[in-house]
């Protein structure tokens, strides 16, 4: 049965001066630990003082303590009530202290007793808002709202805690105040309505690039001067080798704005908001790139990851077998000899498979979602997080295999994005599918990087991921190269389309990243004292902030030369084009 569009969430800001309260139990949830320390503290004492009476342990002391001050108990209820009594006073003055207050322009929200302090975001400068709950927080139904406004590690404010009801309530409201501002900037910029892409796409910060040595019109060895005229994909435009000019009729690393997958992107934001057929005919537009097609759930749900995969596997990872093996041979060791060396060697071991458990915990049932405002990602096991991902903010996508999940068909996806604070480069934060089908990672791929520069965009997809190289869509590295990658050269490679640049590598653990042109914010040209012997070279495209440092190695000298001049001008007509 379809399901009816969406009811329109009205915004209402709060009149002037007026602040919001946060939930009572705010400062209880923030610092719990604390206060279950203190009262732990004076139980333990109570206790221990109980034992040594029974048992008559330093049955002397504690007597003649009794004799001389027989009141004792009624002290240390007193204590008890009085530290009670002072936390409750001193939670009670920080709720007091906190507020948050919503306008048409911007949320602020002030706190703290002693050190105030007053924080402001713009609205049409958020660029998401995340609905958190920590174990606390989630066994009494409260709710944290993060706004991420893009500025680094120190750019956030989170409104500490609501109801949960309260907190998607307000989150919808603001998202479409978000929403509304961000259509009349994307009108007065471009002069009449409509915007191309799920948000409408702004500009990296910063951009540029240096000369590289030699970096005349070079052509590059081995590849054909056009994948669009090669044999092997007559019938698209087809990925070029690195060197190579644009697809032709397009400005050199844009497709035209006219393409259906364009279309079908600018129209996905509007379906998400209406009904799900409406979503599934628009999102299924974007997998026409890579001949898929994927039903959507009524709620617009992509996909789920259920827990028992996610935990399989995390057990079925080289690291975690051997981490386990380890623990197994050396607890034996521990028990019996108890030595020196075996004892930091076990806590070392189980340091790394508590790392292990925390990962499934971060990742435990993880699904994605299609909204108006982006993709919804939820995951956590006891703790639960609730993350918008604006796609205009995706700079880089890394797909990965583990030599352990060939057999089961398993991938991870993660991504760079702007705005990523550097603590959370290697987390959870930065994965977008932690374990799922090559269906999955097309599906993924589509929202991504809709137009992959190629109607065969799945041929792409499955060389850059499976294929043992070399083949006709990747160009490899020189036969020098072994000497410094004898295991993996012959997978190593570079493919450009007319929209993304593809790096890929890994014999045991494939990998791929994909930086689609506009996205790349510098490059660099590198050569180390073996590269020089060798003939070899790198070239580095920069990104922002996160786990993948896309980086194509060990290409021979000339090719490398030749792909950092041509990119270079491929990537700022890119970037011209998309700010236009």
């Amino acid at each position: 049965m379809p399901v009816p569009p969406r009811e329109p969430v009205r915004f209402e800001a709060d009149p002037p001066g007026q602040w919001r309260r946060v939930h009572p139990f705010t400062p209880f949830v923030r610092s719990w630990l604390a206060f279950v320390a203190v009262i732990g503290g004076l139980i333990t004492f109570g206790f221990n003082t109980l034992v040594d009476i029974v048992t008559g342990v330093g049955e002397g002391e504690v007597f003649e303590f009794i004799g001389s001050f027989p009141l004792w108990p009624l002290v240390l209820i007193g204590a008890l009530l009085l530290v009670l009594l002072v936390v409750g006073l001193g939670s009670w003055l920080l709720w007091r202290s906190m507020g948050y207050r919503v306008d048409a322009e911007s949320v602020s929200l002030r706190k703290g007793l002693l050190n105030r302090s007053h924080r402001t975001a713009r609205l049409d400068r958020v660029q998401s808002i995340d609905i958190a709950q920590p174990l606390l927080a989630r066994l009494l139904n409260l709710s944290s709202l993060t706004f991420d406004v893009a500025g680094g590690d120190d750019s956030e404010i989170a409104i500490e805690f609501l109801a949960k009801d309260e907190a998607l309530r307000l989150r919808d409201q603001l998202l479409a105040r978000v929403r509304e501002l961000r259509s009349q900037r994307e009108a007065a910029r471009q002069g009449g309505p409509g915007a191309h892409g799920l948000q409408g796409q702004h500009s990296p910060q910063g951009s540029g690039t240096s000369e590289a040595p030699g970096a005349g019109d070079l052509g590059v060895p081995g590849v054909p001067a056009s994948a669009g005229s090669s044999s092997a994909h007559p019938d698209g435009p087809g990925p070029s080798g690195p060197g190579n000019a644009a697809t032709a009729g397009a400005p050199a690393g844009m497709p035209a704005q006219s393409s259906p997958e364009h279309r079908a992107l600018s129209q996905l934001r509007t379906a998400a908001g209406a009904g799900i057929d409406d979503l599934s005919a628009s999102f299924n537009q974007l997998l026409k790139g890579y001949q898929a097609r994927r039903e959507l759930g009524h709620d617009g749900r992509l996909l789920y990851v259920p827990t028992g995969r996610v935990l399989a596997s995390t057990l079925w990872r080289g690291d975690t077998l051997i981490l386990t093996a380890a623990a197994v041979a050396v607890v034996p060791v521990v028990t019996v000899l108890a030595g020196p060396v075996a004892i930091p060697a076990l806590l070392g071991i189980l340091g790394g498979l508590a790392a292990a458990w925390g990962r499934f915990t971060e990742l435990a049932n993880f699904s994605v979602q299609l909204t108006p405002d982006g993709v919804l990602v939820s995951r956590g096991l006891t703790s639960t997080r609730r993350t918008i991902v604006p796609l205009e903010r995706l700079q880089a996508i890394g797909i990965s295999q583990p030599l352990l999940w060939r057999a089961t068909g398993w991938w991870e996806v993660r991504f760079n994005i702007a705005g990523t604070k550097t603590s959370e480069v290697s987390g959870a934060s930065s994965v977008i599918l932690p374990v799922g089908s090559r269906e999955d990672v097309l599906a993924l791929m589509a929202l991504a990087l809709p137009d992959p520069g190629t109607e065969r965009g799945a041929e792409l997809l499955d060389a850059a991921n499976t294929s043992p190289g070399p083949d006709d869509w990747f160009a490899p590295v020189p036969e020098s190269a072994r000497w410094v990658n004898p295991a993996q050269r012959r997978r190593m490679g570079v493919a450009v389309t007319g929209t993304v640049l593809v790096w890929r590598e890994g014999r045991i653990g494939r990998r791929s990243v994909w930086v689609p042109h506009p996205r790349v914010q510098s490059m660099a040209f590198t050569q180390g004292p073996l590269q020089r012997v060798l003939g070899l070279a790198n070239v580095h495209l920069h990104s922002t902030t996160g786990p993948l440092k896309p980086v194509a190695r060990n290409l021979d000298v000339r090719a490398a030369a030749a792909l950092f001049a041509q990119h270079a001008e491929r990537t700022r007509l890119a970037r011209k084009e998309m700010d236009r």
